[in-house]
C-alpha cells in the first residue's frame, strides 16, 4: 500500500516560509529574538524561497492587516 501525501492547503511550503519570514519582519518584537531571526535566514538562504515571495507575502500581510483595520465590525 502507497502513502501519498496531500498538500497542507492551498498555500506551497516556500508560500508558507515566505510568510513567516514576513511576520518576523513586520513584528520588530520578533526580530529581537535570536531564534526567529536564525529562522529567517535559513529560510531566506532556501533556494525555493526569493525575495520576490518574501515581498509578495510582506504585501500579503500588510493587506489584511489594512482590511483588519477598515473593516465595520
Amino acid at each position: 500500500m502507497s502513502v501519498t501525501t496531500q498538500p497542507r492547503g492551498y498555500f506551497s511550503a516556500p508560500w508558507r516560509k515566505a510568510r513567516i519570514c514576513a511576520r518576523v519582519l513586520l513584528r520588530p518584537a520578533f526580530q529581537r529574538r535570536a531564534r526567529y531571526v536564525q529562522l529567517v535566514r535559513g529560510f531566506a538562504a532556501d533556494g525555493s524561497v526569493s525575495n520576490r515571495l518574501i515581498e509578495q507575502a510582506l504585501a500579503h500581510l500588510r493587506a489584511r492587516q489594512r482590511d483588519r483595520a477598515n473593516s465595520p465590525t
